[in-house]
C-alpha cells in the first residue's frame, strides 16, 4: 500500500477569494482587449437593435426582432472563440451558422449608417434660408400680356376708322367712340405695364425657388462622398454604402479578434489550484511507477509556479482524466496554444511523466 498526495479544496469563502485575486492579477493586455471586445459588441447591438427597432412600430415585432437580432450579433461574435473545440461535420456546421448569422447583422448595421446619412443630409438642407412665398397670388383671372397685346392690337386697327377727316354726318357720335377707344387703348397700355411687373416678379420668384433647391441639394451630398465619387466615376450613394460596408465590416472583425484573443489569453494563463492542505490515502494494486508519476508532479498551491509547471499540471490532469491523449496535437487543441509551444510542452510532459508510461507499457 503507497501513500498518494491528492490535494483537498479549500472553503468556498478561501477559493473566490484567490479566484478574485486571480482575476486582479490579469495583465493590462487581457483587460484592454476586454474592454474592447465588450465595446465593440455592445455598440454593434446597439446599432442593430436600433436598426431594427426602427423598421416597425408595434411593440412585440419591435422586441421580437430585438431579440433575434441579438442572437445574431452574439452568435457572431462568440463563435469563433470556440472553433477550435470543433472538428468535422460540427465545425462546418458551426462555420454555416456564423456566416448566415453574418449577413444580417451587416445589413442592419448598413442600413443604420444610410439612415444616419440621410438624417445629416435632411439636417444640412434645413439650414438654406426658405423663399418667402410672393405675397399676391397667382390664381386671380389676371390676363396674360399676350392677351392684353391683341386688345390693343384690335384698339389700333379700330381706331383710323373713326377719324375726324372721314366725318360727313354723325361726327359727334364718331368722336365719342374715337375718345372711348383711345380710353380704352390707355386702360390697356396700363394692364400690361403691371403684366409685365407681375410676370417679372412671378420670375424672380422661381428663380430664387430654383437657386434654393440647388442649395438643398447641394447641402444634402456629402462634400467627401461626392469627390470620391467624382474621383472613382460612381456615384455618391454608392460611395456611402461601401464606407459603411466597411465600418460594419471593421466593427465586427474588431469584436470577434477581441472576443478570440481575450480567450486565448486566459485560456494560456496558469489556473491557481485552490488547496489547503493534503491528505495521505491507500490505493490498492498502485505500482511504484504510478507514485513516483505522482510524486514528480506537485499541484501548484501558489501563484508563483512558473507558467510552464501549470501547464504540464493542466495536461497531466486531463491526461489521467482521460479528457486527451499526450500528444502535440491534442495538447494544442486542449490549451488552445501555438504549434511550436504546443511541441515544447509534450516534450516537457514525456520527459516529466515518460517512466510513468514506459512502465505501464
Amino acid at each position: 500500500m503507497d501513500s498518494v498526495s491528492i490535494p483537498v479544496p479549500e472553503t468556498s469563502w478561501l477559493a473566490m477569494r484567490r479566484r478574485s485575486r486571480y482575476w486582479m492579477c490579469m495583465g493590462w493586455e487581457v483587460w484592454g482587449g476586454l474592454l474592447l471586445a465588450g465595446l465593440a459588441t455592445g455598440t454593434s447591438l446597439a446599432i442593430a437593435i436600433y436598426a431594427n427597432w426602427s423598421s416597425t412600430d408595434r411593440l412585440p415585432e419591435q422586441l421580437m426582432r430585438a431579440a433575434l437580432v441579438s442572437v445574431c450579433v452574439l452568435s457572431v461574435h462568440l463563435l469563433p472563440v470556440r472553433f477550435h473545440c470543433l472538428a468535422g461535420r460540427p465545425r462546418f456546421a458551426a462555420v454555416a451558422v456564423w456566416l448566415i448569422a453574418l449577413l444580417p447583422v451587416l445589413y442592419g448595421q448598413i442600413s443604420f449608417f444610410l439612415m444616419t446619412q440621410s438624417h445629416a443630409a435632411d439636417a444640412r438642407a434645413r439650414l438654406v434660408v426658405a423663399v418667402r412665398p410672393l405675397v399676391e397670388s397667382r390664381d386671380h383671372g389676371a390676363r396674360s400680356r399676350v392677351d392684353i397685346a391683341k386688345d390693343i392690337m384690335s384698339v389700333d386697327v379700330a381706331l383710323p376708322k373713326f377719324s375726324q377727316d372721314r366725318c360727313y354726318i354723325g361726327c359727334d357720335s364718331m368722336k365719342v367712340r374715337r375718345e372711348r377707344l383711345i380710353a380704352k387703348r390707355s386702360f390697356l397700355l396700363v394692364e400690361l405695364d403691371e403684366a409685365k411687373r407681375r410676370e417679372s416678379r412671378e420670375d424672380a420668384h422661381d428663380a430664387q425657388l430654383s437657386h434654393t433647391e440647388s442649395q438643398r441639394a447641394a447641402a444634402r451630398s456629402d462634400p467627401v462622398a461626392s469627390v470620391v465619387a467624382s474621383w472613382v466615376g460612381t456615384t455618391e450613394r454608392r460611395v456611402e454604402f461601401l464606407v459603411g460596408l466597411m465600418l460594419a465590416v471593421v466593427l465586427e472583425a474588431t469584436a470577434i479578434v477581441g472576443w478570440t484573443v481575450v480567450a486565448q489569453d486566459v485560456r494560456g494563463r496558469p489556473r491557481l489550484t485552490l488547496v489547503s492542505q493534503s491528505e495521505t490515502v491507500k490505493r490498492d494494486g498502485a505500482t511504484d511507477g504510478d507514485v513516483a508519476g505522482d510524486k514528480g508532479y506537485e499541484s501548484p498551491r501558489r501563484g508563483t509556479e512558473s507558467e510552464d509547471e501549470s501547464r504540464l499540471g493542466l495536461i497531466h490532469s486531463a491526461v489521467k482524466d482521460g479528457l486527451i491523449e499526450p500528444t502535440q496535437s491534442k495538447i494544442r487543441a486542449y490549451l488552445g496554444c501555438g504549434q511550436r509551444r504546443a511541441g515544447e510542452l509534450n516534450r516537457m510532459y514525456h520527459e516529466r511523466f515518460g517512466a510513468k508510461k514506459s512502465e505501464r507499457e
